[in-house]
């Protein structure tokens, strides 16, 4: 199967036959018919594990080629028939987790390809995998958010987030723009969300983390933001107006749903507490048709919500279809009778198409799928007709567990000392530094590896986890659970015996680990059964 899905599903018409297909990323790229079944060649494995969207191009007498970034530090470019374009892959020195964006920077008639890279920078590099002059741009942190356009009446520029805390706007040319970049307070990890949300004609740029930011072009802050929210938020904002008032408002989805208007006041009946956490970004789709979009998200709990005016949830909502979602879902009209249904990937390896009473108009779909689809699919109309959507349910779903997939077991933790951790990031009073290892056998967790952290006083969490395998660091923000906080650290290639050091970081002095006694956590893959470690 293909595993783990959370990149979200991508629609297109990928081999011309005038019908769409579903492009899904997971160990590997699959390509799904009107049937659900895999088309003639695929899936494919071209790397590492994919957490990025792809973005698909109609290429003049090249017909279409897939653009996606991988966990083993390269950008892809495949043709329909999965041939590797020219000059692919191209190697960065960091995980590509970044969906890319296609972008005519230079103003020839031909899109870049704009991504960002663990490396910390911002690449753009064009169809012959060669980049372009003035690029990178390089951030202070991993750039695992998604590159998104600025377009005002001079030239397009493309915002992007660093794990550095900051929002950047850059140039064509690879320049920050004047008034950039702008702090965010804490890593961002999501993308952000362009739209004229004032009503002023210049479009404003939205980007969340602890907080939700909203920028003029010029950098400077809109009224009425930052706005807090009660968690860290991984997914990217929606912009569309929920409540018929004619104006645009912005949702997030973070520990509950949240939906403000342009002051940076709650709309009413927001936010919206579910009982799970959102690593999903929403979309804003007419569900019921009854004129007005829904918010549509996937939770950790692998329920889909639909969220109506004043927070009201959807009549049939939640519905539970898959372990997890982590991934975007996406509206399209996939059988021809001119409306809208969802497709939505989980993270146990399920695509499901579900009917909407939507209309296939963009008023009723203002914000369809991740990122608006402003980066899914250029060249090519993203709505051509799925004619049957039975057999996508459950096409992807992962077999029967191996037997000789042994349960994660996990060692005595030994503190290491503090020193250890220079080179993991800044340092604070309540850093411990865990060093924690795997029994080998472990099989190839190309799903996400579960970290649960227990016995951490404090009300809120601005906590960060920091890990690192084969001597490479990686972040991953702490979200709550219960009385504990849990992070996911991103699959991994097969290994025997797999190493973690890793760190929880305080911020604000809101976040605390006990200087002494026992310290309890748990380390597994969803799915097998997971054991406790003391420290």
């Amino acid at each position: 199967g293909m595993g783990s899905i959370t990149a979200s599903p991508v629609i297109a018409d990928v081999n011309g036959d005038g019908a769409p297909e579903v492009l899904v990323a997971a160990r590997g790229l699959g390509l799904l018919d009107r049937h659900g079944r895999d088309l003639y060649g695929w899936p494919r494995r071209i790397g590492g594990p994919i957490a990025s969207t792809p973005a698909i191009a109609k290429v003049p007498g090249n017909g279409t080629v897939i653009y996606v970034g991988s966990d083993d530090d390269r950008l892809y470019a495949l043709s329909f028939e999965g041939k590797p374009q020219a000059g692919f892959p191209f190697q960065t020195s960091g995980d590509i987790f970044s969906s890319p964006l296609l972008m005519d920077l230079n103003h020839d008639g031909v899109d870049e390809v704009v991504f960002g890279s663990d490396d910390g920078c911002v690449h753009a590099i064009d169809r012959q995998g060669r980049p372009v002059p003035g690029w990178p741009f390089r951030t202070g942190g991993f750039v695992s958010a998604s590159p998104v356009p600025v377009a005002t009446k001079g030239d397009a520029m493309v915002a992007v987030g660093s794990w550095d805390g900051e929002l950047y706007l850059i140039d064509p040319d690879g320049h920050d723009l004047p008034g950039w970049p702008r702090p965010a307070g804490f890593p961002v990890w999501g993308s952000a969300a362009v739209a004229d949300i004032d009503g002023d004609g210049v479009p404003e740029i939205m980007a969340a983390a602890q907080e939700l930011h909203a920028f003029r072009v010029d950098g400077s802050p809109l009224d009425g933001f930052p706005v807090p929210l009660g968690g860290y938020a991984v997914a990217s904002p929606a912009v569309g107006d929920i409540d018929g008032d004619g104006n645009l408002e912005v949702v997030v989805c973070s520990d509950r749903i949240y939906a403000f208007r342009a002051d940076g006041q709650s709309v009413e009946g927001f936010p919206v507490d579910t009982d799970a956490y959102f690593w999903a970004s929403p979309v804003l789709v007419d569900v019921d048709g009854d004129g007005h979009p829904e918010i549509v998200a996937g939770d950790f709990k692998g329920r889909l919500w639909a969220i109506g005016r004043r927070g009201a949830v959807l009549r049939g909502y939640p519905r539970q279809i898959g372990r997890k979602i982590t991934a975007a879902p996406a509206a399209v009209d996939i059988d021809g009778d001119s409306f809208l249904e969802l497709v939505v990937a989980t993270a146990d390896g399920r695509v499901i198409a579900m009917p909407t009473e939507c209309p296939d108009d963009a008023a009723s779909a203002p914000w369809p799928t991740f990122l608006h689809g402003r980066n899914n699919v250029t060249g090519a109309h993203a709505g051509h007709r799925l004619r049957r959507k039975e057999g996508i349910q459950g096409a992807r779903r992962r077999g029967p567990r191996s037997p000789a997939e042994a349960p994660v077991i996990l060692s005595k933790a030994k503190l290491l000392d503090r020193t250890d951790s220079s080179r993991m990031g800044s340092q604070s009073d309540t850093d411990r530094i865990f060093d924690v290892r795997l029994r080998p056998g472990l099989p190839a967790p190309f799903s996400p590896i579960e970290i649960l952290l227990e016995g951490l006083d404090g009300v809120r969490h601005r906590g960060m986890l920091y890990y690192t395998v084969d001597g490479r660091v990686h972040p991953s923000p702490l979200l709550r659970e219960g009385d504990g906080y849990f992070a996911l650290v991103q699959p991994l290639p097969p290994l025997k015996r797999i190493k973690f050091n890793f760190k929880v970081r305080a911020d604000a002095g809101e976040f605390r680990v006990p200087a002494e006694g026992d310290f309890t956590f748990r380390v597994g893959i969803p799915g097998i059964r997971m054991e406790r470690g003391h420290c």
